[in-house]
């Protein structure tokens, strides 16, 4: 019974730092998302959410490595899911830092980001899913590029890397795995 018990302790213990973690995510003043090795999202935070003005599906296949519905370099030219840093944190396993991009969300609205995606791997070194957090720099552009109907103030280019990093180690702590925060 003892043994029960403690793994009971054990099992709350871990609940908590889980939900800890994702309150710490859930903060931090950047969009923030991960997926699993399939490209299938298992966690934003509510930054996310009104970056890509609405809330996709959990591991939904219709919303792998991004929910926007739409993004474009910065001169316009479009990229497609599979061709973003998120994917190609996945597929290369490595990471894809500070990419300048404009998201497009389902109502024609965008918002202009710097996006870095961090691949992350399990205790043997498998490559388990990515971290993908995009500063919203819309207001850094000037006065009449602000077509967006939220924004967040500015976040320099090393509070990105801070924060990326912050979200990376707390997804590794966690030893993540795509069952985590959902």
């Amino acid at each position: 019974m003892e043994c029960v018990e403690r793994a009971s302790m054990r099992q709350a213990s871990w609940a908590a730092v889980e939900a800890s973690c994702q309150g710490m995510l859930d903060v931090i003043p950047a969009a923030v998302h991960a997926c699993d090795a399939q490209g299938l999202i298992t966690y934003f935070n509510p930054f996310a959410e009104v970056l890509w003005g609405r809330a996709p599906k959990l591991r939904d296949a219709a919303n792998r490595y991004c929910g926007s519905y739409q993004m474009y370099l910065p001169d316009g030219t479009p990229i497609r899911h599979e061709e973003s840093g998120m994917a190609r944190a996945l597929r290369e396993g490595r990471a894809y830092i500070g990419r300048k991009i404009f998201l497009e969300r389902y109502d024609g609205t965008r918002v202009f980001g710097e996006a870095y995606a961090y691949p992350l791997h399990n205790d043997q070194a498998q490559l388990v899913g990515a971290a993908n957090l995009v500063a919203d720099i819309t207001a850094l552009q000037g006065p009449g590029a602000n077509d967006a109907k939220w924004h967040a103030a500015p976040v320099s280019r090393d509070a990105a890397l801070a924060m990326i990093e912050v979200v990376a180690s707390v997804l590794t702590a966690l030893n993540w795995q795509p069952s985590v925060f959902n």
